[in-house]
């Protein structure tokens, strides 16, 4: 199943197909889920095969190599991604809101 599949199969299945409640769902309700969770590994919300799902979908243009199956290895894993879930899930660090969230839109 491709990314976009995965991402789809997962909002159907868990957010009654609202796409708009991925903003505010805990990643961590997925501790124990053997599809979307982290299955055969250490449960980390940020590299769940969700979240590897959304990194291709977010990032694949910009690394043309990037795939679910080669997520993790490496550099390229979702804690490093995604550090102490600053930018995916909940609960949400209000510090957090000038660095991902600015008034000021600065162009090239």
């Amino acid at each position: 199943m491709n990314p976009k599949e995965f991402v789809g199969q997962f909002i159907e299945e868990y957010l009654e197909d609202d796409i708009n409640r991925l903003a505010t769902f805990p990643l961590g309700n997925l501790r124990n889920d053997k599809v979307f969770g982290c299955p055969g590994r250490n449960f980390d919300s940020d590299d769940t095969e969700l979240m590897r799902a959304i990194y291709c979908l977010v990032f694949g243009e910009a690394w043309e190599n990037l795939s679910m199956e080669n997520l993790g290895d490496g550099k390229l894993r979702g804690d490093t991604l995604n550090t102490y879930n600053t930018l995916f899930s909940q609960p949400w660090n209000e510090k957090f809101t000038a660095i991902w969230n600015p008034d000021v839109i600065v162009s090239e």
